[in-house]
């Protein structure tokens, strides 16, 4: 029975990791949609600014995520 329960278990995970593949392309393709439709409405010179900003944006994002944790951890 335990074998059994075991199966049935990573069928389900199978079934719902795949599902969750599926979730991921399509978000990746609205996301990319989404930056090529910003980007034609942009100049180029515009395009390198924004393209700058977003990247900067998510380091910044990313290193005050790093310190939130990093503070939590200590508490």
């Amino acid at each position: 029975m335990e074998q059994f329960d075991g199966r049935l278990v990573e069928v389900a995970l199978k079934g719902l990791m795949a599902g969750l593949e599926k979730v991921m392309k399509a978000a990746d393709c609205v996301r990319l949609r989404t930056l090529k439709g910003v980007l034609d409405v942009l100049t180029p010179l515009q395009c390198v600014n924004f393209l700058a900003a977003t990247s900067m944006l998510q380091i910044q994002i990313r290193q005050w995520g790093k310190r939130r944790d990093s503070i939590s951890r200590k508490e």
